[in-house]
């Protein structure tokens, strides 16, 4: 028997929701500033996603830009900066480097200065401003190829692999852990684990004289990028 399980299959298609909007104005006009939620992918490298403003400027020829940090709650600035500038009324998008080895996943917080300029007046403004963005793991997929039991010794085969936008679906570096759970009992027990390959494909045999017909749950223990993901199986 095979197992297929998705985990977090909401973060999947999650990458246009918005996380809280922000708006601020000078006296040379008004923005507003929004960071769509971001999902890491399998491929663990650095991202550089982007987020968007929409300025509305009061007087003729001017100058604006908008200069972004994030930091997690209590925490100082990650080591990036995103800046979006441009000229008069309009869009415009910025982008900013977060590394899930470095950064991590969670809501992070948006410290902004909108700066305008009167290019008339030689007139400079700014105004600071707090928003979020929610960074979010991927998900990964889980696939147990076989999970079998001859006297006391118990093999187990299987493959994990997610999505990178660069080269598809991609294997997954992570522990794989193995536990049991005895009849009557919701205590999970440690069996055994391993290391995936740079396939995502794991293989594991352990010897350990257990009842029959119980409850195995084999779980990938997800990474810096990917979330968890787990197989149950009776044998």
């Amino acid at each position: 028997m095979t197992g297929v399980v998705v985990f977090s299959a909401s973060a999947i298609g999650s990458q246009n929701a918005m996380a809280t909007p922000a708006s601020v104005s000078t006296g040379h006009g008004a923005m507003t500033f929004e960071f769509p939620d971001v999902v890491f992918d399998a491929s663990e490298n650095c991202i550089t996603p982007s987020f968007n403003v929409d300025v509305k400027s009061s007087i003729p020829n001017s100058d604006w830009s908008v200069d972004i940090t994030i930091r997690k709650n209590g925490q100082s600035p990650t080591g990036s900066e995103g800046r979006s500038y441009g000229t008069n009324s309009g869009p415009g998008t910025g982008t900013i480097q977060i590394c899930p080895g470095l950064d991590g996943s969670g809501t992070f917080i948006v410290d902004g200065v909108f700066t305008t300029f009167d290019n008339q007046t030689n007139n400079k403004l700014e105004k600071t401003f707090i928003s979020s963005v929610n960074i979010k793991k991927g998900s990964s997929v889980f696939v147990l190829s076989s999970l079998k039991r001859s006297g006391s010794n118990i093999s187990i085969t299987g493959n994990v692999t997610g999505k990178s936008e660069k080269y598809g679906m991609v294997g997954l570096r992570g522990y794989v852990r193995v536990h049991y759970q005895l009849k009557n009992s919701t205590k999970w027990l440690s069996l055994t684990n391993v290391f995936t390959d740079k396939s995502g494909n794991f293989k594991m045999s352990v010897a350990k004289n257990l009842p029959k017909k119980i409850l195995f749950r084999v779980k990938f223990m997800g990474n810096d990028s990917m979330e968890a993901s787990e197989v149950q199986k009776v044998a």
